[in-house]
């Protein structure tokens, strides 16, 4: 991510997501015919390869198309849009007929975009060009002396570890906890994600309207973690739906605004957002591969109850921090 980033300083935002297009959808339909864990292994760490472009360069891109009056609405409809994908798939994985036809379902959805993305993707609106270009290693050095940037890449790294801990554990510990069927399950578990959708949109333009990040930030990880938790401790029905939502609206409300962060810099602005970008990505990604699995995994075992008490508590970190 920090890589990506910098290159997208570098050579502007369309070429660098572009190129993590050609790399990571081969790896898409490479992954469905995977028939080993190494196999599987290797397409997924093809397919971080374009997370790692695109992640980073997302805020600089909004960042150059948009006016700082527009940006709080234009993050709303980009993270709308990043959370409906998690809320389908999570609500319809479990009616593929098997998981090659999932695979390669999302392999030929994402070739469509991909080519779109090439033909239609511009760095710029017409008649704007790109800041001057800079060595590469000036990006990079004026993002890592920031201690914002820092400051919100960990904030970044606690919701992600928070979020997939509860999102990933969730449905299956509704199947071997509660006897909810898969199917069932993993609806209940896209609730959440349709609450982050929701929470996608609202939080850039709360914070807008707020004019308070921080306050902001304290009160939606406090009532966030309040709600995620509950979400667990009561049956599956309609009071657990009403839990996610608000659980999920909640918590998804901070995350656009961790992302567009260099932006709201003084220091950083769009010229440096990509190697910023590349910063918080980083630790955010970091708080999700290491979290669930190693942290949590590691105390919690197979007690889904301690995994949610968990999640609830790293939301709650995001408040003092």
């Amino acid at each position: 991510c920090i890589i990506g980033g910098t290159l997208g300083d570098r050579f502007g935002p369309k070429r660098m997501i572009a190129f993590g297009l050609v790399v990571g959808i081969p790896a898409l339909f490479l992954r469905a015919f995977a028939a080993s864990y190494w196999q599987l292994l290797g397409t997924m760490l093809m397919l971080g390869i374009l997370m790692a472009l695109c992640g980073p360069n997302a805020a600089k891109l909004i960042g150059l198309w948009f006016p700082k009056k527009q940006m709080g609405l234009a993050f709303g409809i980009f993270f709308f849009m990043t959370m409906a994908g998690n809320t389908v798939s999570l609500a319809v994985t479990a009616y593929f007929p098997s998981m090659y036809s999932a695979f390669m379902t999302s392999a030929v959805i994402m070739l469509i975009l991909g080519i779109l993305w090439i033909l239609l993707g511009k760095n710029t609106p017409e008649g704007i060009s790109l800041p001057a270009v800079m060595p590469m290693k000036e990006y990079f050095k004026v993002a890592v002396k920031s201690k914002n940037v820092w400051l919100g890449g960990v904030l970044a790294m606690l919701y992600m570890g928070a979020t997939m801990s509860f999102v990933g554990f969730f449905a299956t510990g509704l199947n071997v906890v509660q006897g909810v069927v898969p199917s069932t399950a993993g609806f209940m578990a896209s609730i959440y994600t349709l609450g982050n959708m929701f929470g996608g949109f609202i939080g850039p333009i709360l914070v807008e309207r707020i004019s308070s990040m921080k306050h902001t930030l304290i009160f939606l990880a406090i009532s966030g973690a309040a709600f995620t938790y509950l979400s667990w401790t009561v049956p599956a029905g309609t009071l657990m739906i009403i839990f996610l939502l608000l659980g999920g609206t909640l918590t998804g409300s901070i995350i656009p605004n961790l992302v567009t962060l260099p932006l709201r810099l003084k220091e950083i602005g769009p010229v440096y957002a990509g190697s910023a970008g590349g910063i918080i990505n980083t630790l955010q990604l970091s708080g999700a591969f290491f979290i669930p699995t190693f942290i949590f995994g590691s105390i919690a075992g197979e007690n889904y109850h301690l995994i949610f008490i968990l999640s609830g508590l790293t939301f709650l970190l995001i408040a003092p921090v």
